[in-house]
């Protein structure tokens, strides 16, 4: 199973704030918007990470932003092997795997300090 290090990060921000980021990721750091959502954006910088904004109006599960207000998402190549591994090694679950589309899967866990992450895969068709 291969680990690709930090390949998304979701951040906690306000709709005021929202245009601001949107400028500072797409002209200053040269991302892409690749998804909007009511209170939420989505960017793709050109090393391929994903910047996730989620605002107050944004349909997120409750444990999303409950610790912090930056979740960290990591990617592997076998989402349900990873899924098994941190069950196993008795880690907090916060949710079975998930997928968007038929492209994209994740789940969210608690990490030893008990900060949300997120895992995630990209199936390639």
């Amino acid at each position: 199973m291969n680990h690709f290090g930090i390949q998304s990060v979701a951040i906690k921000t306000t709709l005021e704030k929202l245009p601001s980021l949107k400028h500072f990721y797409e002209t200053l750091l040269g991302g892409k918007q690749i998804m909007e959502l009511p209170g939420s954006l989505v960017f793709e910088l050109p090393n391929h990470c994903i910047i996730e904004l989620y605002t107050e109006i944004s349909e997120t599960p409750a444990y999303l932003f409950e610790q912090n207000d930056i979740v960290l998402g990591f990617r592997t190549d076998d989402l349900n092997l990873q899924y098994e591994l941190l069950k196993n090694e008795n880690y907090t679950l916060l949710s079975p795997i998930l997928h968007a589309g038929e492209c994209y899967s994740f789940f969210h866990f608690l990490n030893p300090n008990n900060q949300v992450c997120m895992m995630n895969e990209l199936h390639k068709h």
